[in-house]
């Protein structure tokens, strides 16, 4: 099988073409909703979503898709792009189309001056990146579940543990980074768009020194924390942003019933004041997430494990 291989194309007759397939590729057409799909796809910020489709004739049989993200990296923000959506149709398996899809994707990326890619893959697809597309398989998506509110990491959460790495890796953006600390970067304008996800519902639940964001979890009594970072819970105090989210009926009532919350991310987290929490098992956990990361620009550069926070706010999953 020789599939035609085109450039994601954000028309409405493409965008239902993609739901469509998404949909019966994964058994789950209330996620891949067109809605869902203009959102993640055309009203990011950052820009359009990049990536290649390949066809059988007229038919989708493979997608790839992108979308463009920001994260503080050699001390600068670096632009780079999240692997978001890859689906291959059974009859297409098995024939390079999905490796022929990500390479076209890279060289697309790297033309339009796009530094690196990331991405969270499960423990099966993980090796499949590294091996055929060079990616590093950065590290595992610890799930933490803390009874009530989570810590908040950097030295503006208002406690002295001044030496924690996270600390550091928060607090020590621009001039004073570490030219090898990588994590993502939020402003008003993405919080808010990143929100407004329509498959998911997000919740701001106010303490006394700062606003958490939670989503939804189809556990009963658990809730998800999207990011325990002071500076970019700092991004909360927009009056602009909060207001427009709260206008929309976002606030945490009723939620109060879930006591119990996971945050799934990378990073040295633990502390000497942290709240109460036990690391889910791995037997408990649904699919390990790995962390996977490409760089356009140095082939060989590495993110160091060690000196990375990357949270549920970070990819689409949450």
């Amino acid at each position: 099988m020789l599939p035609d291989y085109r450039p994601i194309e954000h028309t409405s007759s493409e965008v239902e073409s993609c739901s469509r397939f998404l949909a019966d590729v994964f058994n789950n057409k209330m996620k891949f909703s067109v809605s869902y799909l203009k959102w993640l796809y055309q009203e990011n910020p950052l820009g359009p979503a990049l990536g290649w489709n390949a066809f059988d004739h007229s038919t989708v049989v493979g997608h790839y898709a992108l979308v463009p993200v920001a994260a503080w990296n050699c001390g600068k923000v670096r632009k780079g792009l999240l692997s978001v959506n890859t689906a291959v149709a059974p009859t297409a398996r098995l024939h390079g189309v999905f490796a022929a899809m990500a390479e076209k994707t890279y060289e697309d990326a790297a033309a339009a001056g796009f530094e690196f890619v990331l991405g969270v893959a499960n423990a099966q697809s993980a090796p499949g990146f590294v091996r055929r597309l060079g990616f590093q398989d950065v590290g595992s998506l610890e799930p933490q579940i803390f009874f009530g509110n989570p810590s908040i990491l950097g030295a503006a959460a208002g406690d002295d543990v001044g030496d924690d790495i996270v600390d550091k890796l928060v607090d020590n953006m621009g001039d004073a980074a570490d030219p090898d600390a990588f994590t993502p970067e939020w402003n008003s304008e993405r919080m808010l768009w990143r929100l407004r996800n329509p498959t998911r519902s997000y919740r701001l639940l106010e303490s006394k020194s700062h606003t958490y964001i939670f989503g939804e979890t189809e556990f009963p009594g658990f809730k998800s924390c999207l990011s325990r970072r002071a500076d970019v819970l700092s991004v909360l105090g927009d009056s602009a942003l909060r207001n427009s989210f709260v206008s929309e009926g976002q606030r945490a009532t009723g939620w109060l019933f879930r006591p119990l919350t996971i945050w799934t991310g990378l990073g040295h987290c633990h502390r000497q004041r942290e709240s109460v929490h036990l690391t889910l098992p791995t037997s408990l956990r649904p699919s390990p997430l790995r962390l996977i990361y490409r760089d356009l620009i140095s082939p060989t550069r590495r993110l160091d494990p060690g000196k990375i926070l990357f949270e549920p706010l970070d990819f689409d999953v949450f």
